[in-house]
C-alpha cells in the first residue's frame, strides 16, 4: 500500500489506486501524510486546506473528511489509521515508506550515504526514486501551503535527477540516458545542472553539435525569462565542447573516444523554408514508434520526397542515438545506379568498418551489415531508389528505421518487405503560396497564388521560380507569373548556370528509365489535348499494342513511374508540368506526320462514340479549344449534341459549332458542313431562337440533299419538322416529319421514336386522328424494339392525347398509359 502525493493524491492498494479527486479532501490527506505519526492540529489543517477564509461549517466538513479518509485507508490496509489526539488534532499512523515522498527521501539518503551501499545498489535506489518522482506534487490541490509544498518538492526532484544522471554518466551510460535527459530538459529548461548533464551526454555520444544547440537555446531562454546569462560552469562546459576536449570522456572511455565521436550523422542539410507535409510527417512519426521498420516515400520527381525524409530525420535525431545514415542510390540519375555492393560498402563504412573488414561478396556484406545494425537505434535514408531489388539487400537489422524515396511505386517492397507506402503529392495551393512567401521576403500576396498554380504546386518548380525572382533586381512575382503564362514554362523553370536544377532535367531522368513502349505511349499522350484520358481512348491511340493487356501494362508502367495518375477508375491524367513535358517530348520523338495521324485518331474516336459522357464533357470542351483551327474539329464538336439535347451549354456549343462549320467549309467537307449546321440548329432551338433554328434547318436540308444520303436527309427533315412545329406551323411540321419517317432505315429506332412522337402531337392538334392512329402503331413498334423506358412513356402520352381528342374517358385509356 502506498499513499501517493506526487501527481494526483491517491491511495494505492492491491486493487489499484483510488484517486482523491475532491481537492479539499486531497488537501487534508496530503497535510496529514506530509508529517506521518506526528500530530497536526485542526487549526493547522484548516489553514493548509482552506486558507484564511474557511466556511462557517469548516469543523463539520473537516470531521466528515476525516471519516471518509479513515474508510478509504481501512479498505486499502486496516493497519493504517487516522487517530484523534489531544488538543483538537489528528495523526496519520503510517510508516514513512508507505508515503511516496518520504520513500523517495529515504531512497536518496541510502544512495548518497558514503558508508552505505555500493555504486550499483545506489543507482538502483536512485532510479527507483526517479520512477516515483515522475511529476509535480499535489496535482489539482490549490492554496498557499500546497503551492509551497509543490515548490519544495520540485527543488528536491531537480536534485534527485541531477544526482541520478551524474552517476549514470560516471559509469559510462551516456548513450542509454541521453534521450531521457533530453525529454526532462524539455520541461526543466532552466535547470542548469540537468542542462550540463545533457550536453555532456550528447558530447560523449558523438553529437557535439546538438550539445552546442542545447546551450544556445538555454542561453536565449535564460536571458528572456530571467534576464541572466548561463552560469560560469555551464559556459566553461560549452567552451570545452566547442574545443572537442577529450578529457570530457570518462577515463575508462578515452581510449575509444574517437569511435564515440564517429556516430554517423550523414543526413544532408535540412531544406530551407520547409513547408507543409503535416500528414506525411505525422505518418512517419507513427510508423517510427510502431513495429514498422520501413517507410517508402513515392511520388513524381521534384515533389520533395528527399526534402521530406531529411527534414523528418533532422527533427528526430534524439530518437535515433546510434546515428543517421544516408545513401543516394542514384536510381534516377545521369550516372548509373549504385549497385547493392557499392551501397553496402558505404553503409558499413559509416558504421566504422574499414575497407579490409568489408567482404567483397554482396551477400556476406549484407549479413555483416544486418548484424552490425541489429538492435541499434539507427535511421537509414535510402534516397532515389530505382526499384525494390536495389533496396532489399540494404535493409538493416531489427531496431532500425529505414526511409526509402523513389519515383517508382516500389510495390515489391510493400508486398514482400512490409514497406508502408506514403504517397507524396504536390503541395496544396495554400502551402505553395506559403512556401513562396517564406522564400521571397518581398512576396506579393495577390500574385503568389497565380504563380503557385503556374508552377503546378510542384516544390521544385516553386523553388526555381523563387530563385529566378530573387536573382533579378527588376523581377517580381506578378511579372514572372506573366512570363510563365505567356512563354515556354518549362524553359523558364530552370537555373541558367545549373542545368541539372530544372524541371525538364528532373523529368528527363524519369522518362529515360522507361521501356521503349512506355516512352512511346507517354509521347502519344503528350500530343493529345484534353484534361485527362480514358483507358479506351489510350487503347485507341495505341495501335502498335498487340492486345488490351499490353496497353494496360504500358499504362501501369507510367503510373508506377508517377508520370501518369489514375484519378478515377480507368481515367488517367498528368500533372500540369508533366503534361507540358510530354508535349515537348512528343515534338522530339515523333514526326509531324505521326502527330497529325494521332490527332486524327483522337478526333475519330470521339466522333465514333457519338455522345459525350459526363466524364468526358470538360475534356472535350478543352480539346476543342486546343484544336480550334483543325479542319476536322467538327468531329470533336458533333458529339456535344447530347449535351445540347440535355439543355446544357447551348450558347457555348452553338459558338463551337459555328467555328466547326467555318473549318469544314474551308476544307470542302460537306458532311462536316451538314453536321455543324444541324448542331447549330439544335443549339438555337434550345436557346429559344426559333427563327434561327428554322433558317439553319432549311440550310441543313439543302446540304443533305446534295450528299445523296437518305439517312442524313431524313434527320434534316425530321429536325426541321420539330423546329417549325414549335413555331406553330403544325401542318408543315407533320409533312416534314412524315418525309423523315419514310426515308429513315428501320434500324434508326431512336430517331424514329422521336419523330413519330412529334408527328403524333401535330396530327392530334390538327385533328388528323386516323393518321395519328396509324402512326401510334408505328410508334409502339419502334418503342418495343428500343425497349427504352423514356420511349415507352412517349407511347403512353400519345395514347392519352389521342384518347382525349376522341372524347374517350381517361378510365378507358389504353393499358400502356394506365401502367
Amino acid at each position: 500500500m502506498l499513499i501517493r502525493l506526487i501527481g494526483q493524491v491517491a491511495i494505492v492498494g492491491e486493487d489499484g489506486p483510488v484517486v482523491i479527486t475532491a481537492p479539499k479532501l486531497a488537501g487534508v490527506l496530503a497535510s496529514l501524510a506530509s508529517r506521518p505519526r506526528a500530530p497536526i492540529s485542526q487549526r493547522e489543517l484548516i489553514e493548509r486546506v482552506w486558507g484564511d477564509d474557511p466556511p462557517d461549517t469548516v469543523l463539520s466538513v473537516l470531521h466528515t473528511y476525516i471519516t471518509r479518509l479513515r474508510g478509504l485507508l481501512r479498505r486499502a490496509e486496516p493497519a493504517l489509521t487516522i487517530d484523534r489526539v489531544s488538543g483538537h488534532g489528528y495523526t496519520l499512523n503510517a510508516p514513512e515508506d508507505r508515503i511516496d515522498i518520504h520513500l523517495i527521501r529515504q531512497l536518496v539518503a541510502e544512495a548518497t550515504d558514503p558508508t552505505g551501499t555500493d555504486d550499483d545498489a545506489a543507482l538502483k535506489r536512485l532510479r527507483r526514486a526517479c520512477e516515483l518522482a515522475d511529476g509535480p506534487a499535489l496535482a489539482g490541490v490549490s492554496g498557499k501551503w500546497a503551492e509551497a509544498f509543490r515548490s519544495g518538492f520540485h527543488r528536491e526532484r531537480i536534485g534527485l535527477l541531477t544526482e541520478r544522471y551524474r552517476r549514470e554518466l560516471s559509469v559510462g551510460r551516456h548513450a542509454d540516458i541521453v534521450d531521457d535527459l533530453a525529454s526532462i530538459v524539455d520541461t526543466e529548461d532552466t535547470a542548469e545542472p540537468l542542462l550540463a548533464l545533457l550536453m555532456l551526454a550528447q558530447y560523449r555520444c558523438g553529437r557535439p553539435t546538438e550539445a552546442v544547440a542545447v546551450f544556445e537555446t538555454a542561453r536565449v531562454r535564460l536571458q528572456d525569462e530571467l534576464g541572466a546569462d548561463p552560469s560560469a560552469p555551464l559556459q566553461r562546459l560549452h567552451r570545452r565542447i566547442l574545443q572537442r576536449d577529450p578529457d570530457l570522456f570518462p577515463v575508462t572511455d578515452r581510449a575509444v573516444s574517437s569511435s564515440a565521436r564517429s556516430v554517423p550523422a550523414q543526413l544532408p542539410a535540412d531544406t530551407v523554408a520547409f513547408t507543409g507535409r503535416t500528414t506525411e510527417l505525422a505518418t512517419l512519426d507513427t510508423l517510427s514508434r510502431s513495429k514498422a521498420r520501413l517507410a517508402a516515400l513515392v511520388g513524381v520527381g521534384g515533389v520533395g520526397k528527399t526534402a521530406l525524409a531529411v527534414h523528418w530525420g533532422h527533427a528526430h535525431r534524439r530518437q535515433f542515438p546510434d546515428g543517421q545514415i544516408y545513401v543516394n542510390l542514384r536510381g534516377y540519375d545521369r550516372d548509373e545506379p549504385v549497385t547493392p555492393m557499392e551501397a553496402l560498402g558505404r553503409l558499413l563504412t559509416a558504421l566504422g568498418f574499414s575497407g579490409s573488414d568489408i567482404p567483397d561478396d554482396a551477400a556476406a556484406a549484407g549479413d555483416l551489415y544486418r548484424s552490425a545494425t541489429a538492435d541499434r537505434r539507427l535511421v537509414v535514408v535510402l534516397d532515389n531508389a530505382r526499384e525494390a531489388a536495389q533496396v532489399r539487400p540494404l535493409l538493416p537489422g531489427s531496431g532500425c528505421f529505414t526511409i526509402v524515396t523513389s519515383r517508382d511505386r516500389l510495390t515489391g517492397l510493400t508486398v514482400r518487405d512490409d514497406a508502408q507506402l506514403i504517397q507524396v503529392g504536390v503541395l496544396s495551393a495554400r502551402q505553395s503560396t506559403a512556401l513562396l512567401t517564406r522564400l521571397l521576403a518581398d512576396s506579393d500576396p495577390d500574385a503568389a497564388p497565380r504563380l503557385a498554380q503556374l508552377c503546378g504546386n510542384l516544390p521544385l518548380a516553386l523553388r526555381i521560380a523563387a530563385a529566378r525572382i530573387a536573382e533579378s533586381p527588376s523581377a517580381d512575382m506578378a511579372r514572372y507569373a506573366d512570363e510563365l503564362a505567356g512563354r515556354d514554362r518549362l524553359e523558364l523553370l530552370s537555373i541558367p548556370d545549373d542545368p541539372d536544377s530544372t524541371v525538364v532535367a528532373n523529368l528527363d531522368l524519369s522518362f529515360h528509365r522507361l521501356p521503349e513502349a512506355a516512352k512511346a505511349l507517354f509521347c502519344r499522350l503528350g500530343t493529345l489535348p484534353g484534361e485527362d484520358f480514358s483507358a479506351e481512348l489510350i487503347g485507341a491511340v495505341s495501335k502498335d499494342a498487340d492486345s488490351d493487356e499490353e496497353v494496360d501494362r504500358r499504362i501501369r508502367r507510367l503510373v508506377t513511374a508517377h508520370l501518369l495518375e489514375e484519378h478515377h477508375h480507368r481515367r488517367y491524367r498528368m500533372h500540369d508540368l508533366v503534361r507540358l513535358y510530354a508535349a515537348k517530348r512528343s515534338t522530339v520523338d515523333m514526326s509531324e506526320a505521326q502527330r497529325h495521324t494521332l490527332t486524327d485518331a483522337f478526333l475519330d474516336w470521339h466522333y465514333e462514340h457519338g455522345y459525350v459522357t459526363p466524364a468526358e464533357e470538360t475534356n472535350v470542351f478543352q480539346a476543342v479549344s486546343v484544336l480550334h483551327d483543325h479542319p476536322r474539329v467538327w468531329r470533336l464538336v458533333m458529339p456535344l449534341h447530347g449535351v445540347v439535347n440535355a439543355g446544357r451549354f447551348p450558347d457555348r456549343v452553338r459558338s463551337l459549332a459555328g467555328n466547326g462549320l467555318r473549318r469544314a467549309r474551308l476544307a470542302g467537307d460537306d458532311l462536316g458542313v451538314l453536321k455543324m449546321i444541324r448542331l447549330s440548329a439544335s443549339a438555337a432551338y434550345k436557346q429559344g431562337d426559333s427563327a434561327g433554328a428554322i433558317e439553319l434547318g432549311g440550310e441543313a436540308i439543302a446540304v443533305a440533299a446534295k450528299l445523296n444520303d437518305n439517312r442524313e436527309l431524313a434527320i434534316a427533315y425530321g429536325n426541321q419538322g420539330i423546329n417549325i412545329g414549335t413555331a406553330g406551323d403544325l401542318t408543315g411540321s407533320a409533312d416534314l416529319l412524315i418525309k423523315a419517317i419514310e426515308l429513315l432505315p428501320r434500324t434508326e429506332t431512336h430517331a424514329l421514336t422521336v419523330y413519330h412522337f412529334a408527328l403524333l402531337q401535330d396530327l392530334v392538334k390538327v385533328e388528323r386522328l386516323a393518321e395519328a392512329e396509324k402512326h401510334l402503331s408505328a410508334l409502339e413498334e419502334s418503342c418495343r424494339v428500343s425497349g427504352a423506358p423514356a420511349n415507352l412513356a412517349r407511347v403512353g402520352i400519345s395514347e392519352a392525347a389521342l384518347a382525349a381528342a376522341r372524347g374517350i374517358s381517361t378510365t378507358r385509356w389504353p393499358r400502356s398509359i394506365r401502367r
